[in-house]
This record gives C-alpha cells, sequence and structure tokens, in this order.
C-alpha cells in the first residue's frame, strides 16, 4: 500500500538521465562553495529545477554556478535583478562543439585549427 502522507503535493515526474518516469517528491538543495545546505524546498516530481529554484532565491548571494538545466533567458535575467552573478556552460549545437568533442577532434587530428574551449 502506498503511503497517503503528502499525497496531494505529489505527482508524476520524468528524469530524462534515467529515461524513466516516478511518482513522489523533488527535494532541492542549494549549497555553498564549502558544501553547506544554505537552503531547500520541496516539490511535486513534475516541477522544473529553475522554477523551484526561485524559492530559494533569497538565500543567494554573489556568484552561482549552474548547470546546463539552468540555462534559460529569463531565470538568467532574473538572477541578475536580484544582483546573483548566475554562470552555466555554454549551451553547444553539437557533440563537436563541446569541450569533449573538441579535444577529441585534437587527438585524432582533425580540425587542427586552434579552437577555443569556451565558457559562459
Amino acid at each position: 500500500m502506498r503511503s497517503q502522507v503528502l499525497k496531494a503535493e505529489a505527482d508524476y515526474g520524468y528524469c530524462a538521465a534515467k529515461r524513466e518516469y516516478y511518482y513522489g517528491l523533488k527535494a532541492h538543495l542549494l549549497s555553498d562553495l564549502r558544501g553547506v545546505a544554505v537552503g531547500i524546498t520541496v516539490t511535486a516530481a513534475n516541477v522544473d529545477e529553475r522554477d523551484a529554484a526561485y524559492d530559494v532565491l533569497s538565500a543567494i548571494e554573489g556568484l552561482v554556478l549552474g548547470d546546463k538545466g539552468s540555462i534559460r533567458p529569463q531565470f538568467k535575467a532574473d538572477c541578475e535583478a536580484l544582483g546573483i552573478n548566475l554562470q552555466t556552460p555554454v549551451a553547444c549545437a553539437s557533440a563537436s562543439e563541446t569541450v569533449i568533442g573538441q579535444l577529441s577532434n585534437a587527438s585524432t587530428g582533425r580540425n587542427r585549427s586552434p579552437r577555443r574551449l569556451a565558457f559562459d
């Protein structure tokens, strides 16, 4: 029997990395560079991480390092309006434009022209 606790808040979500659906809640934890938790929020499994981040933005000051999932122009603009410097990797259009793709091409001798390994 499934637990009825927090049933009204739980929902179905999708994990793209594992390519599977799941039911329940997600915890979104914000930590500082030392790994100390400075903010936490719990949402239904179908809530986007960037939307959940708004619940903990008040605990953030200065620099924030985000993954590629944090790339969204409106989110970046909202962070800037709060004085938060959001840094994310550059979104790439193809595998050859990624850092690993560039290193792979360099090691195999393809594309010998200088290439820039860039981060935003």
